[in-house]
């Protein structure tokens, strides 16, 4: 798995827990207003009618919270939307729900610091401009808590009603701060650990590639050859495999000494760079033998392009050696259902010797 795969599937998960905790929230809020109620009906301690309570402190703040829990969920559910959204999709959940309580609920005067505690969980993401978007908006619910506040409780005194809001103005911007610092220290982190990974990628590459061609190694053709039978037995690819063996390598060798024999190499192996476009799909198995893997392509267009490297190593010269060509013979498998990757080699390594067999310089298809 890649770093970022990692990284955005642990959002994931705390996307997951942040809906579930809106949602356990929400469900907590009615049943311990809909409790006050009850107690408040029963000592008729109600200042306002029973309509207006339940509509002011019930179905107007649960509504709101169970809709946004309910949209919020579908926007993780889709596709549609990307990680960072998703991330304020769950963050604003718990904004809204922090937002009801300092709303709805302000007679409880502590409950106004409902009204930070989404900033510090948004710290969970480690992204700062998510956090100050969610910032701007406590900042709105405090406006609107202080209205609220003004117009609705009247036996609050003018100096309460100041140090209710200097203090909760205060507690949003502390709950800030020691959120940012959390987000930078979460960056460090996260920036520590994909350089790690990264380092660590490379060498595992490095240790993947053969030093003389630069090509991969039989080591990578082996986790290759099983990735890609997983694949084409989950119907994702319909492979072939090309082994590839230069014509009379020892005579090469015996005739003009090892160093220029690996100079072949390597020119067969640039050769292949230059019409597969990279390594991705190209293997030194050992030897004077290479692998070539197809995911997608049809026998015609694999049959095409070894054809053109045929033709493409065969025009290459050598200054050691005026006037000669070296050749290759080709032998291609398509996977076959219950195959697996040794058949698999089995059926290309028989074809590539087919073709040694009927003159060399030629390409040969596996039977079927």
């Amino acid at each position: 798995m890649e770093f970022n795969e990692f990284k955005d599937s642990i959002f994931s998960n705390w996307q997951k827990r942040l809906i579930k905790l809106a949602l356990y929230g929400s469900i907590t809020i009615v049943i311990f207003e809909v409790v006050i109620f009850l107690a408040f009906l029963k000592t008729n301690f109600l200042t306002t009618s029973v309509i207006h309570y339940l509509t002011i402190r019930i179905l107007i703040p649960t509504g709101l919270n169970f809709l946004t829990v309910l949209i919020c969920h579908k926007i993780l559910k889709s596709n549609s939307f990307t990680v960072s959204q998703k991330n304020f999709a769950a963050s604003f959940s718990i904004f809204v729900v922090g937002s009801v309580v300092a709303i709805f609920h302000n007679y409880y005067k502590f409950l106004l610091v409902a009204n930070g505690l989404p900033i510090i969980v948004t710290a969970i993401f480690a992204d700062k401009k998510l956090l100050k978007k969610i910032l701007l908006y406590c900042y709105l619910t405090f406006v609107i808590v202080m209205v609220v506040m003004w117009f609705d409780d009247t036996k609050l005194g003018i100096v309460d009603y100041l140090t209710t809001l200097i203090c909760d103005f205060i507690f949003i911007n502390i709950i800030y701060m020691v959120a940012d610092t959390i987000v930078s220290y979460q960056s460090e982190q996260i920036n520590f650990i994909n350089t790690s990974n990264q380092r660590q990628t490379e060498l595992i590459q490095e240790l993947k590639i053969e030093p003389l061609t630069k090509l991969y190694n039989r080591t990578a053709l082996a986790g290759a050859l099983k990735s890609f039978v997983r694949k084409f037995n989950e119907g994702a690819i319909e492979p072939h495999m090309v082994l590839i063996d230069l014509d009379h390598f020892k005579v090469i060798n015996d005739t003009y000494g090892h160093a220029n024999g690996d100079s072949v190499l390597i020119r067969l192996s640039d050769v292949l760079k230059k019409n597969l476009g990279g390594i991705r799909r190209a293997f030194r198995y050992g030897g004077e033998e290479f692998v070539v893997l197809f995911d997608m392509e049809s026998t015609a267009e694999v049959m095409e392009i070894m054809e053109r490297i045929r033709i493409d190593f065969c025009g290459e010269t050598y200054d050691f050696a005026p006037g000669e060509n070296f050749t290759l013979s080709v032998g291609i498998s398509k996977m076959q259902k219950n195959w697996d990757d040794t058949t698999w080699f089995n059926a290309a390594d028989e074809a590539m010797y087919r073709a040694k067999g009927n003159g060399r310089n030629r390409i040969e298809l596996a039977d079927f």
